[in-house]
């Protein structure tokens, strides 16, 4: 007899979960506090989080899937340092300014690294997905 089947389960949510992350991903930037990877450009190095990178970008998630180190410097030729601080901007916040000038590099550059949500179309949540499979079926 399994009595766990029989409790209810309640759900517990905690309401401004995704602003407090939000604002701890950006104070964690800011102090460069847990960065576990450099990207090199044009003579500049930023800091990063695999985490961020990776999970926005599958340019990043298969360099640093195939090498396993610790702390990867990804060093970025024939690209602006001016692209990968806007991208790493975007990556991070969700959202960039810049200069329409810089549009089409930006986007070049983004399309190049696979950035997910300005190159690379979103994948729609899980519940929207089988919403949209359950109208084909």
């Amino acid at each position: 007899l399994n009595i766990m089947a029989a409790e209810e389960l309640l759900s517990l949510k905690w309401n401004n979960h995704q602003s407090h992350f939000m604002d701890i991903l950006t104070f964690l930037r800011k102090k460069e506090m847990f960065i576990d990877a450099t990207i090199a450009c044009g003579g500049k190095v930023y800091s990063a989080h695999k985490f961020v990178l990776s999970t926005c970008s599958d340019y990043f998630k298969q360099i640093f899937t195939r090498n396993p180190c610790s702390n990867p410097i990804v060093y970025m030729k024939d690209v602006s340092c001016h692209d990968i601080e806007a991208l790493l901007d975007f990556m991070y916040n969700g959202e960039v300014n810049v200069p329409q000038s810089s549009l089409g590099s930006l986007i070049k550059t983004a399309e190049g690294l696979q950035i997910k949500g300005l190159a690379v179309p979103d994948d729609p949540p899980a519940s929207r997905r089988e919403q949209d499979r359950d109208k084909r079926e």
